[in-house]
């Protein structure tokens, strides 16, 4: 009866205890999951696009491994996340989701050390609020080189990292910005902010125009 002193304090002590509970049981999930990490053995829920889990092992999707394969080669041959996720699309080749590519899903494809056999584990994590965030450093990462088959050599990976790195430093992006795009246009790395001085980029608006902004 929470009308009386006694009872409110025996609810808060009580609301105390189990709060303590739930943190212990969550730090000792959190023990667990880490020390898979680190061995190899964790395993996601959802194998990534261009494989499938095979009794605790991720084994090669070939029809997707293909398209894996094209992104890449793609990439290698200068184009941008934008442009070959359109090339996808205009083909009809279902995403990861389903739906359409997009230039993040490409990026991110692209940036994913898995397809060169290796796994990186911790790349995003849980805060306080039990928002999904990604991880800057605030934790450790654990990376599991050769964890499994391939799709693409160890060179064509780095060397696909290097053409988007370069992509984006010709248009003046920097590394830390997500979300944009490293298409090359008439005007990349020409435009300058008179304001801030930073280099402008070219921007596509909900209605279809264009417009260059810093």
């Amino acid at each position: 009866d929470t009308r009386t002193m006694d009872s409110e304090f025996m609810l808060s002590i009580l609301a105390c205890l189990a709060e303590d509970e739930s943190h212990s049981i969550s730090g000792n999930l959190k023990w667990g999951i880490r020390k898979r990490f680190e061995d190899g053995s964790f395993r996601q829920s959802i194998a990534p696009y261009g494989y499938e889990w095979r009794d605790d092992e991720l084994a090669v999707v070939p029809k997707q491994a293909e398209v894996v394969r094209e992104i890449f080669g793609l990439a290698l041959s200068g184009r941008g996340a934008i442009r070959i996720a359109k090339e996808l699309n205009a083909r009809k080749i279902p995403s990861p989701t389903g739906k359409l590519w997009t230039q993040r899903a490409i990026n991110t494809l692209i940036a994913n050390p898995v397809y060169a056999g290796d796994q990186l584990y911790q790349k995003t994590y849980m805060d306080e609020q039990f928002k999904q965030r990604r991880n800057r450093g605030e934790l450790d990462r654990y990376y599991n080189a050769d964890h499994h088959e391939a799709i693409v050599s160890r060179d064509e990976f780095e060397r696909a990292q290097g053409a988007m790195k370069q992509r984006a430093k010709e248009v003046g992006y920097s590394g830390g910005e997500e979300g944009r795009g490293t298409n090359r246009y008439c005007f990349s790395r020409i435009l300058v902010c008179k304001a801030c001085g930073n280099i402008m980029h070219r921007q596509k608006r909900r209605n279809g125009a264009a417009c260059w902004v810093c």
